[in-house]
């Protein structure tokens, strides 16, 4: 079958009947079949989602889907009621014979009530509740206008298309196939519950607007409150000095600022809509709906694996940068050997005190994995990638091979750990760093792989890869949408523990969404490479603290507090598998 003719049949099958009446109104009722090419009857939604407009002018959700999944797993993600499976399983045939189709169609009259939203949101993004009415100007959304009928409209968003009637009343229309520039309105009495309630106005402490210069949403500063931390770097999610600052100028200006070190105490700062965060948005608005849709997804996937003393479980260990690249460098401290040291004492806690096995990534060849109890620790630039054969950090090499060698040693330790009967569940994967965020900031944070950020391909060639047996092994990587998943919930409740425990030991955590699923550089989201390449499912990269903080430095060469990073890390490991 056609996916012409299966859309065809689907729409005939799902349709609501029309209500009886002349032949005129009939006709009129129904908006007429028009010819378009299929890539212009295809909205993408996300990577994950399309809608598909057929030629009977019916909506249809195409959920992609990934290996590992079945058309019915994946079609239970977004139906309203599950049981329904059985009614639409005719229009996702499996055939022995033929390749597998790659997305799984539902009825939008099938959808959660949430993709409901979604798909009128991308489809009509002036569409608002305004009042007791839901606007709709016609002619200003993504699809044809012939596809607006009243029936339509009706039944997207009241549920019933026989109420295209009370709608043709409500606004006074005799012309039941509206025109270009028309405002339809329906009443809240007649709406789906998910267009009937208002999106909030006012969400925690920002408040939600509209003004010449468009969507917003406001923050009154508060007592001893900078625009940079307090609205910034809260809001948006940036966390670099440059982007801080230009974000910090942006926001100045849209709020008419003239000088941002001279704010009053209840100063209402505006920060353009587009750049909050999805999960700071009101309920209902489409960019929370795909984050929280995403989050659902994730949150279902906790460890389930019980291990005494950490009997059975092995820890890989990674010290950011190393070698020539000292990493971040300010006030006085540089990253690379205080964050080893860190490494080094997780080490040995483990070894000592605990079952688990500790492999590493990277080794000081002149100090191996000794313990510093000093301030100030030597620089040098021994550090080696312990790959087959090594790739010493201090060599001509350049810094994004050391990078990517890192995971690709860790991807090769977890092949030999599997072709030894471990359990995956029993391995974790660590990089620790120190950051260098705006110099407001201070305290720990933990990034775990974001799903959405690891969709493609992953891998390198050249002579420094191709040198390594761990590439030659396996050069290129890539995940299914469940292996993303499962890796970003088991990480995230590692991460989890690990920030209860730092809390226990008294460390300093970062005060705005500690654990992150992603880095925003420039407003771009990113999942830093050895954790968007690692087939290790429990991977963190934690950031012990901010050494462009000045008390955070300081606080980095305290021999107390390296040790009371390490103490909570293997405190979390501890929790983790009890």
């Amino acid at each position: 079958m056609t996916r012409r003719a299966r859309f065809a049949l689907l729409a005939i099958l799902v349709a609501v009947p029309y209500p009886a009446g002349s032949a005129d109104q009939t006709s009129q009722a129904r908006s007429p079949a028009f010819q378009l090419p299929e890539n212009l009857r295809t909205f993408e939604v996300s990577a994950e989602i399309r809608i598909f407009l057929s030629e009977e002018n019916a909506l249809f959700l195409e959920v992609l889907r990934h290996d590992g999944d079945t058309a019915e797993s994946v079609a239970r993600r977004v139906l309203r009621d599950p049981a329904r499976w059985e009614e639409i399983r005719a229009f996702n045939p499996e055939t022995a014979a033929g390749p597998r189709k790659r997305y799984v169609v539902v009825p939008y009259e099938e959808l959660q009530d949430a993709y409901k939203y979604l798909t009128m949101a991308r489809l009509f993004p002036e569409d608002r509740l305004e009042g007791e009415f839901w606007v709709h100007p016609v002619g200003k959304g993504r699809i044809p206008v012939a596809a607006e009928s009243l029936w339509h409209l009706a039944l997207w968003l009241t549920g019933d298309g026989k109420n295209f009637q009370a709608v043709a009343e409500m606004n006074g229309i005799r012309d039941l196939g509206p025109v270009s520039g028309q405002v339809i309105k329906i009443h809240k009495s007649l709406l789906l519950p998910a267009f009937a309630a208002p999106l909030p106005t006012e969400v925690g402490d920002l408040r939600f607007g509209r003004d010449e210069q468009g969507d917003y949403g406001a923050y009154r500063l508060k007592k001893g409150e900078a625009i940079y931390s307090a609205v910034v770097v809260r809001f948006t999610g940036l966390l670099d000095a440059d982007d801080v600052n230009q974000m910090a100028s942006l926001v100045a200006k849209r709020s008419g600022i003239e000088d941002v070190r001279s704010l009053a105490v209840g100063y209402e700062v505006k920060i353009p809509r587009e750049y909050i965060l999805p999960e700071l948005l009101p309920p209902g608005d489409p960019r929370r709906i795909e984050y929280e849709l995403s989050r659902r997804e994730v949150e279902r996937y906790k460890n389930q694996v019980i291990s005494r003393d950490l009997e059975g479980v092995t820890v890989i260990l990674d010290a950011g940068h190393g070698g020539r690249d000292i990493g971040a460098s300010h006030n006085g401290v540089w990253e690379s050997d205080y964050v080893y040291d860190v490494l080094c004492r997780i080490k040995a806690r483990l070894e000592k005190y605990t079952a688990a096995q500790v492999l590493t990534t990277i080794k000081d060849t002149q100090y191996g994995f000794r313990i510093f109890d000093s301030r100030q620790l030597p620089l040098n630039q021994s550090e080696t990638i312990l790959t087959t054969p090594p790739l010493r950090l201090a060599s001509a090499v350049p810094n994004d091979v050391g990078v990517n060698l890192r995971w690709y040693l860790a991807n090769s330790y977890l092949r030999s750990l599997k072709g030894k009967g471990v359990d995956s569940d029993k391995v974790v994967f660590a990089s620790i760093h120190a950051d260098s965020l705006h110099p407001s900031l201070r305290g720990t944070m933990i990034y775990v792989p974001g799903e959405q950020y690891r969709e493609k391909t992953y891998g390198f060639r050249g002579a420094a890869y191709q040198a390594r047996k761990e590439v030659r092994e396996q050069a290129y990587v890539s995940f299914t949408r469940q292996q993303r998943q499962r890796s970003e919930g088991l990480s995230r409740d590692f991460a989890t523990h690990l920030l209860k425990t730092l809390v226990k030991r008294g460390a300093r955590i970062h005060p705005y969404q500690p654990i992150r699923d992603r880095i925003i550089r420039r407003t771009r989201p990113w999942v830093p490479a050895v954790l968007r390449c690692n087939q290790i499912s429990v991977e963190i990269l934690l950031e012990v603290c901010n050494i462009n903080n000045p008390v955070d430095a300081h606080l980095l060469t305290d021999p107390v507090f390296r040790q009371n990073m390490a103490d909570a890390f293997v405190d979390a490991l501890l929790s983790y598998y009890s």
